[in-house]
């Protein structure tokens, strides 16, 4: 506890000094969100990792109380913190899949293609205005008779704006089918369904080769004595 409690103090002393030392907003959220090298170094990233460092330690301890000699008791504590420790590796494994493969990817239909449709709606809205407005001139110069003929100009210009209105029309409808369109947000779900899958696997394979290690290992007289 007195090194945990140590690493801590560490950690929050280069905070302290880092934004101390920061001249920008930039630095400041660096500072914030940049882990520490106390951290990096010494704090177990997950409980696997945790568990595994104080079954290590409580093992040292038998040792040195008995003269560095293994037994059935120390030899167990040793397997088990070597699969915890690999367990969780493969954790942080599964993390950084999660985080490449999902959340990154969800992020990106959620910051670009919202964003392009959102884009594609404001155009619809801006090509409207633009043939409304030719369409209200025309209305001006003809004052309710029809039969008056348009500026070549501006029934040039009426012409264009509608195309644009159509084709603007066209884009946003296609980019709105593609957003609400669940194939890929299933396929992700998929993807970060079988990446859990994959690690629950490799975690059941580990612990049954760390039973069948445990059930093999002999038991000393010492022990069934205690018994």
């Amino acid at each position: 506890m007195i090194e945990s409690f140590s690493d801590y103090t560490k950690i929050i002393n280069e905070k302290f000094h880092g934004l101390a030392s920061a001249t920008s907003t930039s630095e400041l959220e660096n500072v914030l969100t940049t882990p520490s090298e106390s951290s990096n170094s010494n704090i177990p990233k997950t409980f696997h990792h945790t568990l595994s460092k104080v079954l290590k330690s409580n093992r040292e301890v038998l040792l040195n109380s008995q003269n560095d000699e293994d037994n059935s008791l120390t030899k167990a504590l040793l397997k088990i913190s070597e699969i915890e420790f690999k367990i969780g590796d493969e954790r942080l494994e599964q993390d950084k899949l999660i985080i490449t493969e999902f959340n990154n990817k969800i992020k990106k239909i959620l910051n670009e293609e919202f964003v392009k449709t959102n884009n594609f709606r404001k155009q619809v809205e801006i090509s409207r205005l633009n043939f409304d407005t030719i369409r209200a001139d025309i209305k001006v110069i003809q004052k309710g008779d029809e039969t008056i003929e348009i500026p070549d100009k501006l029934s040039k210009n009426l012409e264009n704006c509608e195309d644009e209105l159509v084709h603007a029309t066209e884009l946003a409808v296609e980019s709105m089918k593609k957003l609400i369109n669940p194939l890929e947000s299933v396929n992700l779900l998929k993807i970060f369904t079988k990446i859990q899958l994959n690690y629950y696997k490799s975690v059941t394979d580990e612990l049954t080769t760390l039973v069948d290690q445990l059930d093999a290992l002999p038991i000393d007289e010492d022990d069934e004595d205690d018994k």
